[in-house]
């Protein structure tokens, strides 16, 4: 792990008002990033998603809303995102520290990165197969659009995690929602995200969504299935899912 000068959290919320220069920030405000980030990294380490030594990549990472969590967490983390400019932001707010990685990767979307190169369909993780313990994809999928690229990045998602991995997954759905694929709020119909996850996935805790406020998510703590036909352990206890952000 690596060493960086201390902020405090007050020094970290001053740094994310004056850089943070695009990218979405939940609540619009970026002065609490950094103590939303700790307390969902901590919730997450309390239902077991992640634990010491895991390797983690955080596909739609923002300015950096979990890897705050983890600046003195005994793992690895990746992250990514399409938007240059919050990827720009992290690699500056956490040079030093060295188990924290972030990637632009310029994938198509019509919010945040309408110029991108790859289309969704032909979107792919910079990690290799069975290369991670986690992946996070907190707000990824209520901002994909059709529900084809949700297929892809799930199949990626499989891809790159270890045989019983863990993916922290949150939606919008269908119902009570209205299936729409506009990028801006995208919601998918629940069974069919259930029915996507199972080709890979064994889904270990589901709860959430049931309402039509705007920050109300489908929350799903998922293990990827055996590459072979080995008996493993679950990694985690099964606990309930948390609230999305």
């Amino acid at each position: 792990m690596g060493k960086a000068a201390p902020r405090t959290p007050e020094e970290w919320a001053d740094y994310c008002a004056q850089h943070i220069t695009g990218g979405y920030v939940a609540g619009g405000d970026k002065a609490k990033l950094y103590l939303r980030g700790v307390k969902r990294a901590a919730d997450l380490g309390v239902v077991g998603v992640w634990r010491e030594g895991d390797i983690i990549c955080d596909v739609g990472c923002g300015n950096g809303r979990l890897a705050f969590g983890l600046l003195g967490a005994p793992i690895t983390y990746y992250g990514v995102d399409v938007t240059r400019e919050a990827i720009a932001f992290c690699q500056k707010a956490f040079a030093g520290y060295l188990h924290l990685h972030f990637a632009h990767i310029d994938v198509r979307n019509p919010r945040y990165n309408p110029d991108g190169k790859i289309a969704p369909l032909h979107a792919r993780l910079p990690w290799p197969a069975a290369f991670a313990d986690v992946v996070v994809c907190s707000s990824l999928f209520t901002h994909l659009g059709p529900f084809a690229a949700a297929l892809r990045y799930l199949t990626e998602c499989a891809r790159v995690l270890k045989g019983g991995g863990v993916l922290y997954a949150t939606f919008f759905t269908a119902p009570p929602n209205k299936p729409t694929n506009r990028a801006r709020r995208t919601v998918y119909p629940r069974a069919k995200v259930l029915e996507a996850l199972a080709r890979d996935f064994v889904v270990r805790s589901a709860r959430g969504g049931e309402s039509r406020r705007k920050s109300d998510q489908f929350v799903v703590i998922a293990e990827r299935r055996p590459r072979r036909d080995l008996s493993i352990t679950s990694r985690y206890a099964v606990q309930p899912a948390l609230g999305s952000e």
